[in-house]
């Protein structure tokens, strides 16, 4: 009866981590989105199809929501190690937030009148511009970092590390290490 104990408990981590990793996905989905709106918006002043992007942004975000629900309710049968899923329940929050902030982010751009973007400085562009290649950078991360919370453990803090500096502006230079490699610009 145990080893059926076992198993369980195993194909329930596996479960939790393929569908955590799926989350941490559609998060980044929604990062590329909101950036390819920005962009679009932004640089080639494109103002029907970038709203059409956030729109998208929203559906994606809704997608990610119903993925967490899904998450947490596996999370809190107990069937993982306490502090894989303690760990997991904080890391599948802060992507969820991250969703929300792209969704938060398409809602408001898209009330912005194009004349307030032709009036705004070519420097200030460049500054929103350069914000949501960083976050695109950081969203990166996140599918590494959730099969490294589940998996081994042994990246988790150097990703960790690296997404606080390149928040900060602290990173700009190339790093390589022998999982992953970044180049901040």
């Amino acid at each position: 009866m145990g080893s059926l104990i076992e198993f369980m408990k195993r194909k329930t981590a596996e479960n939790v981590l393929e569908k955590s990793v799926k989350h941490a996905q559609q998060v980044q989905k929604c990062v590329k989105k909101l950036n390819e709106g920005v962009q679009l918006l932004l640089k080639s002043k494109k103002v029907e199809n970038s709203h059409a992007i956030f729109l998208n942004v929203d559906v994606f975000e809704r997608e990610a929501d119903n993925m967490r629900r899904d998450i947490m309710k596996d999370v809190s049968r107990g069937e993982l190690n306490p502090s894989i899923r303690t760990d997991l329940s904080h890391l599948v929050k802060r992507m969820d937030d991250v969703a929300n902030c792209c969704t938060g982010v398409a809602r408001r751009i898209s009330t912005v009148p194009i004349k307030f973007w032709e009036q705004t400085s070519e420097n200030t562009i460049e500054i929103i511009l350069d914000i949501m290649k960083t976050t695109v950078v950081c969203a990166d991360f996140l599918d590494k970092m959730v099969i490294d919370l589940v998996g081994e453990r042994k990246n988790i803090k150097e990703y960790a590390t690296f997404a606080d500096r390149i928040s900060l502006g602290y990173l700009t230079q190339s790093v390589k290490s022998k999982d992953f490699s970044l180049e901040i610009i």
